[in-house]
């Protein structure tokens, strides 16, 4: 993609994404909407459900470890500001956020892996967390599959806060899962891919 690497000016871009590609499902097929997103694309899933009336079309969403805070979020809201007068980004810190070590290394070696975090990129995060909370609430029905290990995002509250926007809800907590629940250790992997599979069909 063209522009600064890592960066975007607002979370509603990603939500843009999301919106073309239904809006060519649509043109060209009566066939279901079914969204099944993880971390930052299910936040960007969120917002198009929550903002764009045409989600009555879907049929139902599957958000794996999504985003709407980080980790340590409150840190990250104090500081974003003062660093700024020093440097445009952070050294992307590569966590072991899943207990796959064959992923891990692959993510360790993937050439289109980023090792900075642009601050606009928080940025946008911050105004984010800001606007969604304006969403109307969504009868969208929503699993949510969330690794109890998982120190990427801040998950108790991103599950409380979707509980509140997503009255139609099952959350299925993972014990031993990390933040890459759909590349986990085999065990964990396949009871995720399981539980998104009878999700999808239970009504088929």
């Amino acid at each position: 993609s063209t522009g600064e690497r890592g960066a975007i000016s607002e979370f509603s871009l990603y939500t843009e994404s999301i919106r073309e590609v239904v809006r060519r499902h649509l043109s060209s097929s009566s066939l279901p909407v079914y969204i099944v997103a993880h971390s930052t694309g299910a936040a960007a899933a969120v917002d198009y459900i929550l903002n764009n009336p045409e989600t009555s079309q879907i049929r139902k969403a599957v958000l794996v470890s999504p985003l709407v805070r980080p980790y340590r979020w409150n840190a990250i809201t104090i500081l974003v500001k003062p660093l700024k007068t020093f440097t445009r980004n952070l050294k992307r810190i590569l966590r072991d956020n899943s207990s796959d070590a064959k992923f891990l290394r692959f993510v360790k070696n993937d050439p289109l892996q980023y090792n900075q975090v642009p601050l606009s990129w928080v940025e946008a995060l911050i105004r984010w967390n800001k606007l969604i909370k304006k969403g109307n609430p969504s009868s969208v029905p929503v699993l949510i599959l969330q690794g109890k290990k998982d120190t990427t995002v801040d998950w108790r509250y991103n599950v409380g806060f979707l509980l509140k926007k997503f009255p139609n809800i099952d959350v299925e907590l993972i014990e031993n899962g990390k933040h890459h629940l759909l590349n986990e250790e085999e065990l964990i992997r396949d009871n995720v891919f399981s539980s998104i599979h009878r999700y999808l069909t239970d009504d088929v």
